[in-house]
């Protein structure tokens, strides 16, 4: 007999903060399981498959790893290759520009994008 995930409001909250966003990544789609819960699939568009798959148990994990997409946009479309705590002055004003319509909608997560730009990932872990 399977054991049932509740749904928690404050993931709720964040899936629907980026749903717009992941709905636009090409590579990117979020979803629930009840017996997983929210689960981040990368996929690869040539395959029309998804490569990698993460679970999130956490608002705050799963907040850290879609705005950490954001930064991972920025380096791939910039070709830096730089990591999250590692950014130029252009690219973390970049990121910084796109992290504000979500932080507008989630403010109390503002703590979360320091954490990535500082590369403190540890609490973030599951």
């Amino acid at each position: 007999m399977s054991n049932y995930i509740q749904k928690s409001p404050e993931m709720d909250r964040i899936a629907d903060a980026f749903s717009g966003y992941i709905h636009r990544h090409p590579n990117l789609d979020l979803v629930w399981s009840e017996k997983i819960g929210y689960i981040l699939i990368t996929i690869n568009p040539d395959r029309q498959r998804g490569e990698e798959y993460c679970s999130f148990h956490t608002a705050h994990s799963l907040a850290y790893r879609l705005l950490s997409e954001i930064v991972t946009d920025v380096v791939l479309e910039t070709e830096s290759w730089n990591d999250s705590s590692n950014l130029d002055e252009m690219e973390t004003k970049e990121v910084r520009l796109r992290w504000t319509p979500f932080l507008e909608m989630l403010p109390e997560y503002a703590s979360v994008c320091e954490d990535i730009l500082t590369g403190n990932k540890d609490k973030y872990s599951e």
